[in-house]
């Protein structure tokens, strides 16, 4: 039985940042700054530090930085489904983040009202797809893999959940996602009929 959801930050609850600053860039340097930012999402450096490495490759200025941070927008349709899922499920965050980041987008009032955990790579210095930090999420909302669903809006991470014994599901809108979510609740329950 499913009793828990859980969800990616960047490209599911809020529009991704870097990942749009970075598309801009040449394949070389593109590389380069997402090993910087996987290592702000490690917690190995801060995201202070990863926006002065990235600078360079952004024409040295930190205005498109925040200009795209400036851009990104919560997903409110999104959020109001969340709310309606708290009834019946836990909920949960999962992200890969540099510190501050997510911060940003939801106070700690924000936190409280859409989920039970809230679970930030660059806080238990392990990110997505490695198996370890999805089974933690897990843990930290008191269910068995087998029991959450995960969304991303990468498919590598949904693997990766998947590898975790958690159900994927990849974002792309809040109706499509409605949809795969009936369809997996729907054959947990015909699974647990059925045994």
């Amino acid at each position: 039985m499913i009793k828990a959801i859980i969800f990616d930050h960047f490209g599911v609850l809020v529009d991704s940042v870097y990942d749009t600053l970075y598309a801009e860039l040449p394949d070389r340097d593109r590389e380069l700054a997402r090993s910087i930012g996987a290592a702000a999402d490690r917690g190995e450096i801060t995201n202070a530090e990863r926006d002065e490495q990235i600078m360079p490759f952004l024409g040295g200025s930190r205005a498109k930085i925040e200009a795209a941070r400036t851009r990104a927008r919560r997903n409110d349709a999104l959020l109001a489904f969340i709310l309606e899922l708290r009834h019946d499920y836990k909920v949960g965050m999962l992200s890969n983040a540099a510190d501050g980041l997510v911060e940003s987008f939801f106070s700690p009032d924000d936190m409280e009202t859409y989920f039970d955990d809230v679970v930030l790579s660059y806080n238990v210095r392990l990110v997505k797809p490695d198996k370890e930090i999805y089974l933690l999420a897990a843990e930290r909302l008191g269910v068995m893999p087998h029991e959450c669903v995960f969304v991303d809006d990468a498919s590598h991470n949904t693997i990766g959940a998947e590898v975790a014994g958690m159900h994927g599901i990849v974002y792309r809108d809040v109706p499509t996602l409605k949809s795969d979510l009936a369809k997996i609740v729907e054959d947990e329950h015909a699974r647990i009929a059925r045994s």
